[in-house]
């Protein structure tokens, strides 16, 4: 009988709102339905698999993300003893042998709350006899504002489990981003994106980058040579306006760098 293989997945935890789902639909490019408040969206432990056609991946075993009901659920009386043991039951029922590593979605909090507190312990009950489980716990925090302040509430409560746990205390990996879809983001683009609707020259005049050439269809031939401040919607040609995003002109890049910085914005390909 051939031997059952095994199944790693990476497992995401946290409160509702927190990102989760999100980050899976980013890491997996699966439908994932993402809520947009602190009202959680996931009832249950459900289960994902990245495409093979998600770029920034290396290439190896099939991996397994595994989005969980947010912790303290604003939205059912579940405790958070409870979803504890419904994923351990979601796991065994599913397949997956191995968790590879648990990432904590979080908001910024600066500082160390009750239910960042619990959250830990929670965190902390997956520990076993193999090593640390702080070891593989990835801290990630959405709508990132201070690059030091705000996963410290979280470093505080992770630290303090394990010292009340007599573990020796192990300072986990932590990232944190803004998505470019963020409501925060989309207002500070609006102003930017009409400064270059309105005064870039790349957003103004296509011809730089039309074929300039004779352009035929069998239906109406016709001379397709673009002049000053057109673009073309043709569907075999689309020459179209280029977006603030997508310009490269040094004025919009610059702009669009210091939005990055200022608000920690990854693109999809730095997520992964």
């Amino acid at each position: 009988m051939a031997k059952k293989k095994d199944k790693t997945c990476v497992l995401c935890v946290g409160s509702s709102g927190a990102g989760k789902s999100t980050l899976i639909k980013k890491m997996t490019l699966e439908d994932v339905k993402a809520s947009s408040g602190a009202e959680s969206v996931t009832q249950g432990c459900q289960i994902f698999s990245k495409k093979s056609s998600v770029p920034g991946f290396l290439h190896g075993p099939k991996l397994y993300f595994v989005d969980t009901q947010g912790w303290e659920d604003s939205s059912r009386t579940v405790q958070d003893n409870e979803i504890f043991l419904n994923i351990f039951k979601f796991l065994k029922e599913n397949g997956i042998t191995h968790i590879k590593c648990i990432i904590w979605s979080i908001t910024p909090q600066e500082r160390m709350t009750a239910n960042l507190q619990r959250q830990a312990s929670l965190i902390n009950r997956f520990d076993n006899e193999d090593g640390n489980i702080w070891d593989n716990v990835l801290l990630v925090c959405k709508k990132m504002t201070d690059n030091k302040l705000a996963m410290q509430g979280a470093r505080e409560a992770a630290e303090l489990v394990q010292r009340q746990t007599k573990q020796k205390t192990t300072y986990f990996n932590c990232v944190g981003f803004t998505i470019i879809d963020d409501d925060r983001v989309q207002d500070k683009m609006k102003g930017y994106k009409s400064k270059h609707a309105g005064t870039c020259p790349r957003s103004k005049n296509a011809t730089h980058h039309h074929p300039g050439q004779p352009y035929n269809t069998t239906a109406n031939p016709i001379n397709h040579t673009l002049s000053e401040q057109e673009f073309c919607n043709d569907d075999d040609c689309k020459v179209e306006e280029q977006t603030f995003v997508n310009c490269k002109s040094e004025l919009c890049k610059v702009r669009l760098g210091g939005l990055r910085d200022l608000l920690f914005v990854w693109s999809d390909e730095e997520i992964r």
